[in-house]
């Protein structure tokens, strides 16, 4: 019976300790490694899921948006199936009432030169529910930009 108590013990231990945290943090937290995840692995349809229906997007190094986001769904699957396009995530930021979600980290793509060009970059992540209802890039766009 004391093996049956201590067994039981464990498991309730091991079943909180893996128990996902359901406040409004840990809700951003998790969204927010999501997406890291997602463009880690240049997954259009991951990165896609974690939006609302009528999340909106405002991309303020390439002058775009705002838009809503399942307009860019195509656009989404042609950049992240591109070689040369990468984000690379550092650590991020979440609010104190999880609202917010920050992540920075280098953006690469192909420049307007031909080659490929990274810069440092930050998007703001705007969480409800459990879904990104807007998202607002952060870079510098020069080296993509198309001179006029």
């Amino acid at each position: 019976m004391k093996k049956l108590i201590i067994l039981f013990i464990i498991a309730a231990l091991i079943l909180a300790a893996c128990a996902q945290d359901k406040s409004p943090v840990g809700v951003a937290t998790s969204v927010a490694q999501k997406y890291a995840a997602a463009c880690k692995a240049k997954s259009a349809e991951r990165y896609l899921a974690l939006f609302s229906d009528d999340a909106s997007y405002v991309d303020y190094g390439m002058h775009v948006g705002p838009m809503k986001m399942k307009i860019l769904a195509n656009e989404v699957d042609s950049a992240f199936a591109d070689k040369n396009f990468a984000f690379k995530i550092k650590p991020s930021f979440v609010s104190e009432d999880g609202r917010f979600a920050t992540l920075q980290g280098d953006f690469s793509n192909m420049g307007h030169d031909g080659t490929v060009q990274t810069v440092p970059a930050l998007v703001v992540l705007e969480i409800k529910d459990g879904k990104i209802i807007s998202e607002a890039d952060y870079y510098d766009g020069e080296p993509y930009l198309i001179a006029r």
